[in-house]
């Protein structure tokens, strides 16, 4: 849902010294009165100046012209009545050069929104609330004339007919994979949630669905998973629900979405929760609240899911939040890029978009503006940016002087590289029977990168046996997965270059022959030696921390370790290395809690190869370890 920024208006007490003005001036600004009641505001326009070229000194005049072309959201001749009324007020100039003030952020006329702050402020009202504003005007009004200048590239493109209409449509929502488009869309006042579908790298959207799941209040304000299969979005004064507005999920299985459900008392409050954000991994929320203990009006907070529980939500602190309205946070699939909204950051309006990355310590960087022109005078719609990192979806939308959405409709754009997030891939397939092709679910995939700057972390496949998995690019990956009964797999993924991988996992069944388990040799594609040593190099001791963890997990199960190498060499040297190779995977399992009595290992050397060694690919291919599993020693 969207939250308009909190706004203080002033009611202006007129005090008309009837003696002072001319009566013709007094009957042109009370004829213009009666046709403003009756709603002929063209007419009353032309009257309101009869009175003021009569008496141009006529502060209600300009007053009553203010209000008019505030309502007609004409901002500039709105400013000019408002100027010439401050110009002749006396008890109530503070009141009219706040607005001034005000008015001239929200047009932009940044050195008149500067120059009204300033006058403001030098009159020392007594409003603590008033001072404030005006001189969260001056810090934006002063940045904004020294950052104008610095443009950024920025030429945002509309989404096609199949999504924006005349209708407004907002607060955008995309899954990894790029062919799930979820946005809010306005019609005659109540807002829902519809779905525009394509494939993968391509251009062409299908015709946009409404949400199966809308119903006759509000839905909107939402996120889509990664996977595609989940969505959070809010509902507001729902009988169940805790606040004005809760945030709900629904989960797509088997092609149906699922009842939602409140996400209960941890995540919603008796305020306000909307605008949510789940992370690549769905196990982090952001979402914007107004509940107690922030630092006024809306903040952004986020929960940990642990056991399929949401954690007590924790404010992202003070340098992210002020005691302003911040809203919209978009957590990038990198897991450390955060764009959102912020009405108390310095910017170019009344609402900016910005930046804030995050450290190793989970500590954000101060946050740091868009630019101009992607941020302006107007109130900037909620933004999105995909994997790649660049492009960016987001509502450019029309809120009249008077605080009401007029249009909006999405764009898309490039965002400039100093404020792009890290580019990401997804990896998605299925966990398969190699036998049958039957899905697998649950099992369990662990990943992480060979040079260790993704630690180890892991995913189930789903009931229907898929699962998705995003990546920072330009990395190695190894891949390793388990399921009962099924026999150890793993793999390395090269990243490099690509922005997606289809990948089907398919693991082999334990079998029973002659009373005894036994398994086909799986080569440990991601135990790596120094070369001509057995000494392990540091990106193999992932995967022999998985092969520790499975034996663990099933105790029963004894290991053959058999070292190869390629035909380069001495034959006998080469039976003896990858006998020691084999000896050094032994005996790191059995520090890692393996009892040596479970472990036997040989070597081959270069006597039982895969493929050709009459390349360099094929060489690194035949130099492995393998394991064999099995009941008995």
């Amino acid at each position: 849902m969207l939250r308009t920024s909190i706004t203080i208006l002033f009611s202006v007490f007129l005090s008309i010294s009837w003696t002072q003005i001319p009566k013709k001036a007094l009957k042109a600004y009370s004829t213009g009165q009666s046709l403003l009641a009756k709603k002929n505001t063209d007419k009353a326009i032309v009257y309101f100046n009869k009175a003021i070229s009569i008496y141009p000194s006529y502060k209600e005049t300009h007053l009553a012209l203010y209000a008019i072309y505030l309502e007609k959201n004409e901002g500039a001749n709105a400013l000019t009545a408002l100027e010439k009324a401050a110009r002749f007020a006396i008890k109530d100039k503070p009141n009219l050069l706040f607005n001034a003030a005000k008015l001239s952020l929200e047009t932009g006329v940044y050195d008149k929104a500067l120059q009204y702050s300033i006058e403001y402020l030098s009159l020392n009202s007594k409003d603590e609330s008033t001072r404030k504003l005006a001189t969260v005007y001056k810090i934006k009004s002063e940045y904004a004339i020294a950052n104008k200048s610095v443009k950024v590239h920025f030429t945002p493109t509309p989404l096609p007919s199949e999504i924006n209409t005349r209708l407004p449509e907002y607060l955008p929502s995309l899954d990894a994979t790029q062919e799930n488009l979820v946005f809010t869309r306005r019609i005659n006042g109540n807002e829902d949630l519809f779905i525009s579908k394509k494939k993968f790298n391509d251009s062409t959207w299908h015709t946009t669905l409404s949400w199966p799941l809308n119903t006759l209040q509000n839905e909107g304000a939402h996120t889509i998973s990664a996977n595609g299969k989940t969505i959070v979005f809010t509902r507001c004064n729902m009988p169940e629900g805790f606040g004005s507005c809760d945030l709900y999920i629904s989960e797509l299985k088997q092609g149906t979405w699922s009842r939602p459900q409140n996400l209960g008392n941890a995540i919603n409050t008796n305020a306000w929760e909307s605008q949510p954000s789940l992370s690549a991994d769905g196990r982090e929320l952001y979402f914007a609240s107004t509940r107690p203990g922030g630092y006024g009006g809306s903040d952004i907070w986020r929960s940990n899911i642990n056991i399929g529980s949401w954690s007590k939500p924790i404010n992202l602190g003070n340098t992210i939040n002020t005691e302003w309205e911040e809203s919209s946070p978009c957590i990038h699939a990198d897991g450390t890029s955060l764009y959102f909204r912020s009405s108390g950051w310095p910017g170019f309006g009344a609402a900016d978009l910005f930046l804030s990355r995050s450290d190793q310590s989970n500590t954000w960087s101060v946050p740091i503006n868009l630019g101009y022109p992607i941020n302006d005078h107007r109130e900037q719609g909620a933004l999105i940016v995909s994997l790649d990192g660049y492009t960016a979806y987001f509502s450019d939308q029309t809120i009249s002087l008077q605080n009401q959405l007029l249009e909006s409709n999405l764009f898309l754009f490039r965002l400039p590289s100093d404020k792009s997030a890290q580019s990401c891939i997804f990896i998605k397939g299925k966990v398969l029977d190699l036998k049958t092709k039957n899905p697998i679910a649950p099992a369990k995939l662990y990943y992480e990168s060979t040079d260790g700057f993704i630690g180890r972390d892991s995913v189930l496949s789903d009931s229907d046996g898929e699962f998705l998995i995003v990546l920072p690019t330009d990395r190695s990956y190894q891949i390793y997965a388990t399921s009962g009964g099924y026999n150890f797999y793993s793999d390395r993924i090269l990243a490099h270059g690509k922005s997606n991988i289809s990948y089907d996992v398919l693991l082999t069944k334990i079998t029973v022959m002659d009373t005894n388990l036994f398994t086909k040799p799986i080569i440990l594609k991601n135990v790596l030696f120094k070369t001509g040593s057995s000494i392990l190099e540091e990106e193999s001791f992932p995967e022999l921390n998985a092969i520790a963890d499975y034996l663990v997990n099933q105790p029963e199960l004894y290991a053959e370790i058999l070292g190869h190498t390629d035909n380069t060499g001495n034959q006998n040297e080469n039976t003896t290395l990858s006998k020691e190779r084999a000896k050094t995977v032994s005996q790191y399992l059995v520090k890692n809690g393996i009892a040596s009595y479970r472990l036997n290992y040989t070597g081959y050397g270069d006597s039982q190869p895969i493929t050709s060694n009459n390349t360099e690919q094929g060489r690194a291919q035949n130099r492995r370890v393998e394991i064999i599993l099995k009941n008995k020693k």
